[in-house]
């Protein structure tokens, strides 16, 4: 549980003025005051479990759950909330599998904005989990439902190659993720069409003598397959870019209580400044874990 500040609680766009390309010519509109970027104190609480149930030879089932909610007053307040179940078989046999588990991930997903629902996703992932050197790695193909109760015409299905790797060196456990492919339209008449999204994340954390640091840094690009809007950049094609560094510091108090400091920025820019999008964020607070 965390109080903090944010500077985008709405996750409204940056600019101010945007100008449109109608048959008529150019026209330059303002931004309603009601939907420009508002900053605030909030209140965010998270939740996270996993459990495991071990059948042998390296057999596992996982489940894990992940719910996250943000109380900053009225329409700004949101819910994230993820579950998955995952199926890891045994060791594959042989020379050249040796020590290769392969696994299967079932996920949902859920986002909610205002009290309103705005996003809901079915994932499925099909991977082989493999020893590289002192760490362990991960490759395979990823599916997923992607459903907009508001506003049916975004749906699609993403489909795409996943890799990932976990080391643990001393005191440091570093991660890196890669992820490429195709959000495809279920209506032909999604604005942008058939969407290319690469995403590129990684993660370092250490423990010190009395507080551990943890440190995450993503980005991502994505580009549609044709012209977002005739109205918008002169019917140009949307490109994305999304950068996020998340910072974390953790101070035990004993073997249950932390407190926590957590910062967070981000940035989307792209080619139609209607789709600028700015962050930051400072939270500090205290966490359980049993």
């Amino acid at each position: 549980s965390l109080l903090g500040y944010e500077s985008n609680l709405n996750s409204a766009p940056s600019a101010r003025f945007y100008t449109f390309t109608p048959s008529s010519g150019e026209v330059v509109l303002e931004l309603d005051s009601g939907s420009r970027p508002k900053s605030g104190s909030a209140w965010l609480n998270s939740f996270s479990a996993t459990g495991a149930t071990e059948l042998g030879a390296g057999e596992a089932i996982y489940v894990l759950a992940d719910l996250r909610h943000r109380q900053s007053g009225g329409a700004t307040d949101y819910l994230q909330a993820e579950g998955s179940v995952v199926w890891r078989a045994p060791k594959l046999q042989g020379l050249s599998a040796q020590g290769n588990h392969p696994n299967l991930r079932l996920g949902i997903s859920q986002l909610e904005f205002g009290g309103r629902t705005l996003f809901q996703g079915l994932r499925t992932e099909a991977s082989l989990e493999f020893p590289v050197w002192s760490c362990q790695g991960r490759g395979g193909l990823a599916r997923e439902g992607r459903k907009f109760p508001g506003s049916p015409n975004n749906d699609g299905t993403y489909l795409g190659i996943l890799v990932s790797t976990h080391c643990l060196i001393g005191n440091n456990l570093a991660s890196f993720q890669f992820n490429t492919g195709s959000d495809r339209p279920d209506n032909e008449f999604r604005a942008g069409g058939n969407q290319r999204r690469s995403e590129l994340g990684v993660g370092w954390t250490r423990s010190f003598q009395g507080f551990e640091a943890k440190l995450v840094g993503a980005y991502s690009i994505a580009r549609d397959g044709q012209a977002y809007s005739p109205l918008i950049g002169s019917g140009a094609t949307r490109e994305l870019n999304r950068a996020l560094v998340r910072a974390e510091i953790r101070v035990p108090i004993n073997e249950t209580w932390i407190w926590v400091v957590a910062a967070e920025a981000s940035r989307q820019t792209s080619n139609l400044d209607l789709f600028d999008v700015e962050s930051r964020a400072l939270y500090a607070g205290i966490r359980a874990r049993f």
